[in-house]
């Protein structure tokens, strides 16, 4: 085991200290915790999404505290928490099997795994949540193992499935699937209907509390999806068909859905057959396995009508347990044959993955909407997920490391008298998702000029002591139409509309036409233009960067 944690972690690490905080989702997480951090236990910043992960933030907000503030902190923290989570998978798999070499096959698939390497390195709840899923799994195949004395254990499992809930709600609909094996487990052991139902209530108390507080305190968000329910499109068979395809081929690759399905139809057969006795307690356990992902999604299906892959994330170590048992179990006779059998396996799955990663699925919002077209690796695909994966595995286009590289680049030289101006008006400028304006960047001495589109550049600069103009096409967003501008001291006004080509007195707004009033009030104030970025580099070719005169060097 020591071999994959040490490879995963490395991974992981890699180049991490220098991606900064990325921006969208990421950033509004980074900005609660800091928020808790202050003391303010909140779900929102500026009246705007409501985010009660309460599990989440808390153990983002520790990872501030324990490894500084710092744009890397939380990531660090997920990076090792991910470490946990191999060693809880080897765990898993070992409770499960008892076979070393499905162990270290599913372990060493896992720390190459794409999906959770990006995961690790983002400030995004997949990781945290797989962590409390493997330990909810975990307790409940040692507690139903101990038979008369299960509900304790049973009790923690829920207790880690309603932490796993309060960190991505979604997840609260394992509830279901897990309590209908308990209640299976139950029977076939020959309890009886009391045993089983007392094994239910403590199984499920914690997540039903967890789930009727994130109900209750998000209703206004989730209350559409549960009205979905009654008036979902399409042929209910089809959509769970799909969801699942498409979330073993966005979250690992076609590969890996193949094997999935000859993993679920051996169990079958190998079962129907009769087989040996000693063997079907382990077909069992490679069914639960691989039936417990498939159920989650048929649950899943009756709620939304699309699917983020990497949210599979947590139930891929459970996924990677079955198929490597039942590798093993198909070649068991001969140690040696097992042994290589589960390592070809291995090694298949892992260049099938880094292949697929080339697609970049995983950040997809739309890619469940249809079935996801069978693609094996070829030179190609396997060579531009080589360089994502392994060269440079600060591969993240949803989330360029632009504004740490921003940061690095004027550390020092900006403060309350030399501030820095953001532009354009749709530079990134929702509540809660500024990364220039977090604690760890620039806080309120950066100011963005949509929050003051009513005033000039020249009233712009003169009010706010700006010294530093930066205008960056990186992650830019549609043109405002409603906008919360911020107030600077955790202040937001109200949501207002806004017409900002009325405003800069363009008619229609552009940001090239705002950069072209930019310039021209740049050269007449004589500012000077600053190199602040290595040639051909993602900031170099979306940012721009000037240094306005003080007074004494005024033209």
């Amino acid at each position: 085991m020591l071999l994959p944690l040490a490879a995963a972690l490395a991974l992981r690490l890699q180049g991490l200290l220098d991606m900064g905080v990325g921006g969208n989702d990421t950033i509004y997480y980074y900005t609660l915790a800091e928020y808790w951090l202050r003391g303010d236990f909140g779900f929102s910043v500026g009246q705007g999404v409501v985010v009660f992960r309460p599990v989440l933030l808390g153990m983002n907000a520790l990872a501030l505290l324990l490894f500084g503030h710092t744009d890397y902190a939380i990531k660090l923290g997920n990076v090792l928490l991910d470490g946990l989570n191999l060693l809880l998978l080897a765990l898993l798999a070992w409770r499960l099997s008892r076979r070393a070499v499905v162990v270290l096959a599913a372990s060493a698939v896992y720390a190459l795994l794409p999906v959770a390497v990006w995961s690790a390195r983002q400030e995004l709840p997949h990781t945290a949540s797989t962590f409390y899923v493997l330990l909810c799994l975990l307790l409940l195949v040692a507690g139903l193992a101990r038979r008369g004395a299960a509900w304790p254990r049973l009790a923690l499992s829920g207790l880690c499935l309603a932490a796993a809930t309060l960190t991505h709600e979604e997840l609260v609909l394992l509830a279901p699937v897990l309590a209908l094996y308990v209640l299976l487990a139950a029977r076939r052991a020959g309890l009886g209907a009391a045993t089983g139902l007392r094994w239910l209530l403590a199984f499920l108390g914690l997540p039903a509390a967890a789930a009727l507080l994130a109900l209750v305190i998000q209703w206004g968000e989730i209350s559409p999806r549960l009205a979905a329910v009654f008036s979902a499109e399409g042929f209910y068979p089809e959509v769970v068909g799909r969801f699942l395809w498409d979330a073993l081929v966005g979250s690992m690759s076609t590969t890996a859905a193949l094997l999935y399905a000859a993993s679920v139809l051996y169990t079958l057969l190998a079962l129907r057959g009769g087989g040996a006795a000693a063997l079907r307690p382990h077909l069992r356990a490679a069914q639960f396995c691989l039936l417990v992902p498939a159920a989650f999604v048929a649950v899943y299906a009756l709620f939304f009508d699309t699917l983020f892959s990497r949210g599979f994330l947590p139930l891929l170590p459970l996924l990677l347990i079955g198929i490597f048992t039942c590798v093993d179990l198909a070649a068991r006779r001969h140690a040696l044959v097992s042994t290589l059998a589960c390592g070809v396996v291995a090694a298949l799955l892992v260049v099938a993955n880094v292949a697929a990663y080339s697609a970049f699925n995983i950040a997809d919002r739309r890619f469940a909407r249809s079935w996801a077209q069978p693609a094996l690796p070829d030179a190609q695909s396997l060579a531009r997920g080589y360089r994502a994966f392994l060269v440079d595995a600060r591969y993240v286009p949803s989330y360029a490391s632009h504004w740490g590289n921003v940061y690095r680049a004027l550390r020092g030289s900006v403060d309350a008298s030399n501030r820095l101006l953001i532009l354009p008006s749709v530079a990134i400028y929702s509540p809660g998702r500024r990364p220039l304006q977090t604690d760890v960047y620039f806080g309120d001495d950066a100011v963005y000029r949509v929050d003051h589109h009513e005033l000039s550049l020249q009233e712009v600069v003169q009010r706010f002591n700006i010294r530093w103009v930066l205008f960056t096409t990186g992650q830019s967003r549609a043109e405002a139409r409603r906008l919360r501008r911020y107030l600077y001291n955790g202040r937001w006004a109200p949501a207002g509309r806004v017409d900002l080509g009325a405003a800069y007195g363009m008619g229609s707004y552009s940001a090239q036409g705002e950069f072209k009033q930019l310039q021209a009030f740049l050269a007449e104030r004589g500012a000077v233009p600053v190199t602040a970025f290595p040639p051909g580099s993602y900031d170099a070719r979306n940012a721009r960067l000037w240094r306005l005169p003080d007074a004494s060097e005024s033209p």
